[in-house]
């Protein structure tokens, strides 16, 4: 065929998009049933869950939020845990926060999905997260308050300085020593396939003996990668920081 001069042909890469999309398509549809058949258990669930999380794009991520908010408590920890591998989507961040104000009063079952929303955000160094990190880093409950922390450490943004600093300082005192419970997020435990009473010991050689345990060493982590600087105690921070607070800016 003979063309006009100035006559260009112009290649569209439509297949190679139309693969891609209908890979999604089959994925949120296999999703779908698979999260809804009847008789779905809670790890079929979370199967499901990670088998989407492969597709980070907006449309897994609306498919999957809803499940933060609602459903088996294993299933919504999954959601949680697995958005954090979502960087650069729109929204992710926005339903994690949402996740942790829903569960800011629900008590200890619903930690485990508290933790692993803030290590999201952590993960994606979501710079709007940091109000609600920095609130959470001295929230009363430890493992909650090492999330932030860690979280803090991944987001390095100024705010956190002076809960950080803080947080440090109550450590330090005697409310350093108060007792705190085993992580529930079991899976962080040594596997134990043992009798019972040799489970229960290893559990409890895994429990730190103190708030001061879990949090100085990750405190001291958080301000150093923000700061750029260490010192070794609450009291060393508060004098640098009354000094360089109005100025600091942090580094790239």
């Amino acid at each position: 065929m003979k063309l006009a001069a100035g006559v260009f042909i112009v290649f569209v890469a439509l297949p190679a998009y139309s693969q891609d999309d209908k890979a999604l398509q089959d994925a949120l549809r296999k999703f779908g049933d698979d999260f809804t058949r009847a008789g779905a258990g809670d790890a079929d669930k979370i199967a499901a869950v990670r088998t989407l999380a492969q597709y980070k794009s907006e449309r897994t991520a609306r498919a999957l939020t809803p499940s933060l908010t609602r459903g088996p408590v294993k299933v919504r920890e999954a959601v949680a845990r697995e958005l954090g591998n979502f960087h650069n989507v729109d929204g992710v961040s926005d339903s994690l926060i949402f996740a942790l104000r829903t569960y800011e009063s629900t008590g200890k079952k619903t930690n485990p999905i508290r933790i692993h929303a803030l290590r999201s955000l952590g993960q994606l160094k979501a710079k709007d997260a940091a109000p609600e990190v920095d609130k959470l880093i001295g929230e009363k409950d430890s493992w909650i308050s090492k999330a932030a922390v860690d979280a803090a450490a991944s987001i390095r943004v100024k705010s956190s300085i002076d809960p950080l600093i803080r947080a440090l300082r109550r450590i330090e005192g005697p409310g350093g020593n108060g007792e705190i419970s085993i992580n529930p997020l079991l899976e962080e435990l040594p596997p134990v396939t043992v009798p019972a009473i040799v489970k229960n010991a290893v559990l409890l050689q895994a429990k730190p003996k103190s708030e001061r345990d879990i949090l100085a060493e990750p405190i001291h982590g958080a301000l150093k990668a923000i700061t750029r600087t260490s010192f070794k105690t609450s009291k060393d921070w508060d004098g640098w920081w009354s000094k360089n607070k109005s100025t600091f800016k942090v580094s790239e």
